[in-house]
């Protein structure tokens, strides 16, 4: 009986000729993409391999609307470029932004990393860039009414898809509100609302937001995931 255990137990050993054979050729194969190139290759290192700078061919960029130049879509370099006084910051939930001021006010940029590949030499490299995906401009004008303003986003982008106008209490200045489809999944918002600065001047804030509205379900979906994976475990 003791013979025979030894026996089973020699059987399921591997011959060594067979791992020697197997050891050489993944070493033969390593040299070889170690030479070449391997035949999909990953950036796994930060800064390796970045997104073009350039916004008009990057097929990631909305073509179809720009605030101030800046376009959904666009990486934090590709803004930089564009505006190189904006600044990096954190949001409250801890996303980062770019902020930057302007002529009647403050414009804030949304980023978020994404997952592409790219082509470099003719090879695909796994890349992972931080694109804004919405944009909200604030604007304080005193030199253009409600009327005028709303006119020119009409000229622009047509008739609103939803329009309504609220006061928080009475004898309050209304809050109109409009929305509009821009195309490629882009929800556009204006915000008017008259107001009086601490000097006693008249003046009308403008607050209009664009989103990326395919990108944020993304990323309401990605969260509200990770939150159920949270509870559950």
């Amino acid at each position: 009986m003791k013979s025979k255990r030894v026996k089973q137990t020699t059987e399921r050993k591997p011959p060594i000729i067979l791992v020697a054979f197997s050891l050489f050729a993944l070493m033969l194969v390593g040299g070889y993409w170690h030479v070449v190139g391997s035949p999909f290759q990953f950036a796994l290192k930060p800064g390796a391999i970045t997104a073009s700078d350039n916004a008009l061919t990057d097929r990631f960029v909305n073509k179809h609307f720009n605030m101030s130049g800046v376009r959904l879509g666009m990486t934090s370099n590709m803004m930089r470029n564009l505006h190189p006084t904006a600044k990096t910051t954190q949001g409250r939930e801890g996303e980062a932004i770019l902020t930057l001021p302007t002529n009647r006010g403050l414009m804030v940029a949304w980023l978020d990393e994404s997952k592409e590949v790219t082509l470099v030499n003719g090879r695909p490299f796994a890349i992972k860039p931080e694109r804004i995906y919405r944009l909200r401009l604030d604007e304080a004008y005193t030199d253009l009414s409600e009327q005028d303003l709303m006119n020119n986003y009409a000229r622009t982008y047509g008739r609103p898809i939803e329009a309504s106008c609220n006061r928080n209490q009475l004898g309050d200045t209304p809050r109109c509100t409009y929305r509009w489809w821009g195309g490629d999944g882009i929800e556009l918002i204006a915000i008017l609302k008259r107001k009086v600065d601490a000097n006693g001047k008249a003046y009308v804030l403008l607050t209009t937001i664009a989103t990326n509205t395919l990108k944020t379900s993304k990323l309401a979906t990605t969260i509200q995931e990770e939150a159920h994976g949270a509870t559950r475990g």
